[in-house]
């Protein structure tokens, strides 16, 4: 998935809460170790993602020399996000810097927006789609400690285009969200004018990026959620 994604994967990973569950695909007293589990399985996880041949001895996992392929494009290994809100849930987010540091990463600085509209719209005409239309919506504020910026777009192509066009926007380096995708064929008048009144569809849909706010260096990491 990193490599599919270019290097934009996070693993959310969380012990769990529900007893039943627990107790359905475990058996009894599993939900009462499934701290331990959990622990050790995020160390497990982490060094087959991190290291060229991982090595693992512990109650659980016992392997050497295990190799993963392909190997995640992201160095030293993917994200690590850890759910929780105990104290050994802090701990284990600590030690594998699940933070929101590396969301931080991942969103555009208010001075990148435009170079990756100009991206997208380079993206564009290398697939062979038509931008229609383009219109910029009221930036929001939130989720902190970001803003959200959203964008109005529609494109004209062909279906194989305009898939591969969105594929390229989800797979920019920093966070670009197509959402509210609605698809139809084309106008005709314009469908004409690019040579093509039979396969031309109309793709319109809201990009969403999530900028660091102006506040966000005078915000400190808050423990996780439940």
């Amino acid at each position: 998935m990193d490599k599919l994604s270019h290097g934009r994967l996070i693993a959310g990973i969380g012990a769990g809460h529900v007893k039943e569950e627990f107790d359905v695909l475990s058996g009894p007293s599993s939900f009462e170790r499934r701290g331990g589990a959990t622990d050790e399985a995020i160390s497990a996880l982490a060094k087959c993602l991190g290291e060229e041949a991982a090595a693992h001895q512990y109650l659980r996992w016992q392997f050497s020399g295990m190799h993963i392929g392909p190997r995640a494009v992201q160095r030293p290994r993917p994200a690590l996000w850890i759910g929780g809100s105990s104290a050994r849930a802090l701990r284990r987010a600590a030690a594998y810097g699940s933070s929101l540091d590396i969301l931080r990463s991942l969103v555009p600085e208010q001075r990148e927006v435009a170079n990756l509209l100009d991206d997208i719209q380079i993206r564009a005409k290398v697939r062979g789609v038509t931008v229609a239309d383009f219109s910029v919506l009221t930036p929001v504020e939130g989720p902190a400690p970001f803003d959200t910026y959203s964008y109005s777009m529609a494109v004209i192509g062909r279906y194989h285009q305009v898939g591969s066009f969105l594929t390229d926007v989800a797979s920019l380096r920093r966070i670009m969200v197509s959402s509210d995708l609605k698809l139809a064929a084309a106008n005709i008048t314009q469908a004409r004018v690019l040579g093509d009144t039979t396969a031309m569809i109309e793709a319109r849909f809201t990009i969403r990026t999530y900028v660091k706010a102006k506040a966000d260096s005078t915000i400190t990491e808050e423990p996780d959620a439940p």
